[in-house]
């Protein structure tokens, strides 16, 4: 089984090369570096090269340190852009990821805290979060899987499709069925579980995109594709 360590970095590298030691490093195949899409600070590039010099030591490649840049400034940009990390070095074969989330900018740390809310249960269910504390040099160890507070459903490409139509304009059952061709009983399904999940809102006979739906809109066409 393949495993990352994916954490965010700013001036000191301690939390992750800990992070490095907890998740053991047998399978390691890269750690990923989250930082702002800033220049690189002279101490964070310090930090970086001791992380890599202990990877190599460890048998990890140098070139399997990867930094991922960040558009913090951007706060669902960001979050669509830290899912799709994860989902692309799952497609390369990471079946285990650890966050550790011990350093860095804070709007960085609770942008990534924020996307592992949209992970994948296929993601999710194998991706454990690490909280440093740094007074007492001591951990918060957490399973993802068993955090409760999660976008339960991710849309299937057709419902994608609704929310797109429905974005663009609210509209009724009967006229939405024509406009995408999809048969007023198999459209009425999907709008159900859309309404369910809280992506759309009826207003009398009106459907149309809530606020967390137009969030996964943004995260879906960003990173999921």
């Amino acid at each position: 089984m393949g495993k990352a360590l994916v954490a965010t970095l700013g001036f000191d590298e301690r939390h992750v090369i800990r992070s490095l030691l907890a998740i053991g490093m047998e399978g390691v195949e890269y750690i990923v570096l989250l930082i702002p899409d800033w220049d690189i600070d002279e101490r964070t590039s310090r930090a970086i090269d001791k992380i890599k010099e202990i990877a190599s030591l460890a048998g990890v490649s140098r070139d399997n340190v990867v930094l991922e840049r960040i558009h913090v400034e951007d706060f669902w940009s960001s979050i669509a852009s830290i899912v799709k990390v994860f989902i692309e070095y799952y497609k390369a074969g990471v079946e285990e990821f650890m966050l550790s989330l011990g350093g860095g900018l804070r709007a960085l740390i609770i942008e990534v805290y924020t996307a592992t809310l949209f992970l994948p249960d296929y993601i999710a269910s194998n991706t454990t979060v690490r909280i440093d504390l740094e007074p007492k040099n001591l951990s918060v160890i957490i399973k993802r899987d068993d955090i409760p507070l999660r976008i339960e459903s991710i849309p299937s490409p057709q419902e994608v499709d609704v929310l797109k139509a429905l974005h663009s304009k609210p509209e009724p059952l009967t006229s939405l069925s024509k406009k995408l061709d999809i048969p007023k009983s198999t459209l009425w399904k999907i709008l159900k579980r859309l309404e369910k999940n809280k992506l759309i809102l009826r207003s009398g006979n009106i459907y149309e995109v809530t606020s967390l739906g137009k969030v996964i809109l943004e995260i879906y066409s960003r990173a999921y594709k």
